[in-house]
C-alpha cells in the first residue's frame, strides 16, 4: 500500500480574497516550467477521452503532484473514484462537476489509486466503488503522514469570470513557488508554468497540462485574465507534529477539556458527554475549562494535554476551522497537534458527533441501546496521534417516525422543484428482497431515478417493520442494509427508517436501530461487522448463540420466495415451524449459560418473538398445554421488563393479548386463537 495522506480543505467561500502565495512580494521570474518535474514523477498528461471530466482530471493531477512532492515519487490516483465522490458531494452523478464539488468529494471520501478503480469510457450512474477501493480512499483521507491543504486564489461564484490584478499575480507567485494551479473556465486546465513574452496576448503564456488534449499546451495571459472563473492550488504541509497523549493514568490526570470562548449549548453538552465517558473509561473526571490566551507555539498551556473543542486558537492557527466547515454541518475533524487534540465539527451537531467519533472509533465505546453502553475501563488511557475527518452522505438520518409522508413516485415532466424543496418518497418495494427485487421494485426504482433527475434534495421514508406484527420474526436484514447502501450510492441525501414507534421491545428493536444508525452514518460499513460488534456488547457471553440465531434468520430470509410490499404480513403464513424449533434450540443453549442479569434479559428479548408465535398460533407452533401456561408467565414478565405495550399498529394491545391467551388456556375449547 502506498503511503497515503490527508487533505485539509481550506475554503474561502463567499469571498475573492487571495491566500498569501508562497513566494515573497517582489520581482517574479520571467519563466517557470514544472513540466520536467511532472515527467520525472511519472505524472504526465492523461486523456479524459470523450467525457466532460476536465475539472476532475485537473483536480486529480493537482493532488497527485502535491503528494509526490512530499513523498518523492508519483502515484496515479483514480479520476473515476473522484467522479463518484464529487457526484455524491454534489447530490447527483455527473461527469462535469466543479472544482468545489471535486474537493468536497475528496475531503469526504478521499481518493484511491487508479488501479483500484480504472477510468471508464462513459459515466455509469450506478457505479459503486468496491469495498477495497473505499477502504483505500479512507486510508488516504485518514492516514498518518504528511498532509496537503487546498488554497483558493479565487473561489467559484455564479456568473463571474476573470481575475483581478492581485489574483493574476498570485497565480504566477504560486507557480514560482513550485506548485501548479488548477484553473477553471469553460474548460479546466492545470497551469504548470508560465513564460513572459510581450508578443503574446496579455504579455505572456501559461503552460498547461490539458486532459482534453492529453498533452502539455499553452494559453495566453489574456485568456487567463478574462476567462478563468475559479483557481486553487494544493500546498504540501509539514508532517504532523504530534505525540500520543495520556488522558488518565491509574486515577490521575493532568488533561483537561477546553471550550472555546464563542460557543453554543451544543458545545456544553458535547463537553459534558466527553467528560462523562472519559471518566467511565479512565476513572478520572477531567475538568472543563474555557480557553484563555493563545498558547506558546508547540506547547500546551499548563503543561498537560488538552482536548480542545471547536474553534480554538490552535485550531484556527492550523486552518482546521475552515477545514471542518468544508465537511458540512455534520462533518467531524479530529487532529492531534503537539500534546493537544482538536475536536471540531462542521456545525453544532458535528461538534457533538466529533466527541462520539473519538469515543467510538478510537476509545472503544459502543452506544448499543438505552440499556446497553460499552465503555471499556482502562488503567492507563492514551490516545495515539490522530488526523481523522468524516462527513456522512445523508444530510437527514432518522430511525422511527410519527407522521405521514408524500409518497408520489411520478416526477413532473416540466415543473422543477427549487433547491430548497425536499422531495420525500415512501418505500414501495419488497421487504425481503429490497429495492432491486425484480418482481416488486421497478416502479419505486423508476420513481427514485425520476425525482433525482429533477430535484436537488430527495429523501426517503423507508419501512423496516411488519406493521401487522411488531413482535414476530422479520427476516429483512439483508434487504434493509442493501437498500441503505443503494440510497447512498444513488445520491439520496436523507433517509428515515420507520420501525416500531409505538412500543419498546419490538422484534430485535435495539439491533435494528443500531444497524440503521451505523449505516446512515457510514453506508460503506459491513453490516455483519456491525452485527458482531453489537452482539458482543449486548449479549455478553451469549453472543455466539445470538449470532447463530441471526444467521438462521438470514438463511430463512434468503430462502423466502414471497414478495411482500409495505404494510405487513401474517406471521404464520410465512414463518415455518422448523425455524422456530431450530431457533429455540440455539437460544435455550444461550440461556443455559451463566449470564449476568442484563445479558440474560437481552437473550430473553431475543427469544420473545419465537415464544410469541407459540402462544399466538399454538396449532402451527405446537407446545403442550402445561408448557404454554409456564411460557405465558415468562412472556408476561418479559413484556413488563421490556416495556412491550403494542403488538401491531394501532392502540396498545399487549395486555389484551396476554388476557386472551390466559382465557384460552383456562378454557381451551371456548376461545379462538388471538390474531395479533
Amino acid at each position: 500500500m502506498i503511503e497515503l495522506f490527508v487533505v485539509a480543505v481550506l475554503l474561502c467561500a463567499g469571498t475573492q480574497s487571495v491566500d498569501a502565495p508562497p513566494s515573497e512580494a517582489g520581482e517574479l521570474p520571467s519563466a517557470i516550467d514544472l513540466r520536467p518535474e511532472f515527467e520525472r514523477l511519472g505524472l504526465g498528461p492523461r486523456a479524459q477521452g470523450a467525457r466532460g471530466t476536465c475539472s476532475i482530471f485537473t483536480t486529480c493531477a493537482a493532488v497527485e503532484y502535491a503528494l509526490a512532492r512530499q513523498g518523492g515519487a508519483g502515484e496515479r490516483l483514480s479520476p473515476e473514484f473522484l467522479i463518484w465522490a464529487a457526484g455524491r458531494a454534489a447530490g447527483r452523478p455527473s461527469d462535469g462537476n466543479f472544482f468545489h464539488n471535486a474537493l468536497a468529494g475528496f475531503a469526504r471520501y478521499g481518493l484511491c489509486r487508479e488501479a483500484a478503480l480504472p477510468y471508464a469510457p462513459r459515466l455509469d450512474p450506478e457505479l459503486e466503488p468496491s469495498a477495497a477501493a473505499l477502504a483505500e480512499a479512507r486510508e488516504l483521507r485518514d492516514g498518518a503522514g504528511a498532509r496537503v491543504a487546498v488554497r483558493w486564489i479565487v473561489p467559484w461564484a455564479p456568473d463571474r469570470f476573470g481575475l483581478d490584478v492581485a489574483q493574476f499575480e498570485a497565480v504566477r507567485a504560486v507557480l514560482a513557488g513550485g506548485d501548479p494551479v488548477a484553473a477553471g473556465s469553460s474548460h479546466s486546465r492545470l497551469l504548470v508554468g508560465y513564460r513572459v513574452d510581450q508578443a503574446q496576448p496579455g504579455g505572456g503564456v501559461f503552460l498547461t497540462l490539458d486532459s482534453a488534449l492529453a498533452r502539455f499546451d499553452e494559453v495566453s495571459f489574456e485568456f487567463v485574465r478574462a476567462q478563468v472563473a475559479d483557481a486553487f492550488w494544493i500546498e504540501p504541509q509539514p508532517r504532523l507534529d504530534a505525540r500520543a497523549i495520556t488522558l488518565a493514568d491509574r486515577g490521575r490526570s493532568e488533561a483537561r477539556i477546553v471550550m472555546p470562548l464563542d460557543r453554543t449549548p451544543a458545545f456544553d453538552y458535547a463537553a459534558q458527554e466527553l467528560q462523562r465517558w472519559l471518566a467511565e473509561i479512565g476513572g478520572v473526571e477531567l475538568p472543563i475549562v474555557a480557553e484563555a490566551a493563545p498558547p506558546r507555539e508547540g506547547a500546551a498551556a499548563g503543561g498537560g494535554p488538552r482536548l480542545l473543542l471547536g474553534a480554538s486558537e490552535v485550531a484556527r492557527a492550523q486552518g482546521l476551522v475552515a477545514a471542518a466547515q468544508a465537511l458540512g454541518p455534520d462533518g467531524v475533524l479530529l487532529r492531534s497537534v503537539g500534546d493537544d487534540l482538536m475536536l471540531l465539527g462542521g456545525g453544532p451537531r458535528g461538534q457533538l458527533y466529533a466527541v462520539y467519533e473519538l469515543l467510538e472509533l478510537f476509545l472503544g465505546c459502543r452506544f448499543l441501546a438505552a440499556d446497553a453502553v460499552v465503555a471499556p475501563r482502562r488503567e492507563v488511557l492514551t490516545v495515539t496521534p490522530l488526523d481523522h475527518r468524516y462527513a456522512p452522505p445523508f444530510a437527514y438520518r432518522e430511525v422511527l417516525g410519527h407522521k405521514l409522508a408524500d409518497g408520489i413516485l411520478a416526477a413532473p415532466q416540466r415543473t422543477r422543484p427549487r433547491d430548497d424543496v425536499v422531495i420525500r418518497l415512501c418505500q414501495h418495494a419488497c421487504y425481503f428482497h429490497g429495492i432491486d427485487c425484480p418482481a416488486l421494485g421497478a416502479e419505486y426504482r423508476a420513481g427514485l431515478a425520476n425525482w433525482r433527475a429533477v430535484a436537488r434534495r430527495v429523501w426517503v421514508w423507508h419501512y423496516g417493520v411488519n406493521f401487522w406484527s411488531y413482535l414476530a420474526p422479520n427476516p429483512n436484514w439483508a434487504a434493509l442494509a442493501g437498500d441503505l447502501k443503494r440510497y447512498a450510492r444513488d445520491g439520496i441525501d436523507g433517509v428515515m427508517v420507520q420501525c416500531d414507534l409505538q412500543s419498546r421491545g419490538g422484534e430485535l428493536a435495539e439491533l435494528r436501530s443500531y444497524l440503521v444508525a451505523q449505516l446512515l452514518w457510514d453506508p460503506s460499513r459491513d453490516p455483519l461487522a456491525i452485527r458482531r460488534d453489537f452482539c458482543a456488547g449486548y449479549y455478553g457471553a451469549a453472543a455466539p448463540e445470538a449470532l447463530e440465531f441471526l444467521a438462521q434468520l438470514d438463511a430463512w430470509g434468503a430462502s423466502l420466495p414471497q414478495h411482500v410490499p409495505m404494510n405487513g404480513w401474517s406471521p404464520p403464513d410465512l414463518t415455518p415451524p422448523e425455524f422456530v424449533t431450530a431457533g429455540l434450540a440455539v437460544l435455550d443453549r444461550a440461556l443455559a449459560r451463566p449470564l449476568d442479569v442484563p445479558s440474560r434479559r437481552h437473550v430473553e428479548k431475543l427469544a420473545l418473538p419465537l415464544w410469541y408465535l407459540q402462544l399466538a398460533w399454538p396449532e402451527r407452533y405446537p407446545l403442550p398445554l402445561g408448557e404454554q401456561t409456564t411460557l405465558l408467565e415468562r412472556v408476561r414478565r418479559v413484556f413488563a421488563e421490556a416495556e412491550v405495550t403494542t403488538l401491531s399498529e394501532g392502540p396498545p394491545n399487549a395486555e389484551a393479548f396476554l388476557q386472551q391467551v390466559a382465557a384460552r388456556l383456562d378454557s381451551p375449547n371456548s376461545v379462538e386463537t388471538p390474531g395479533y
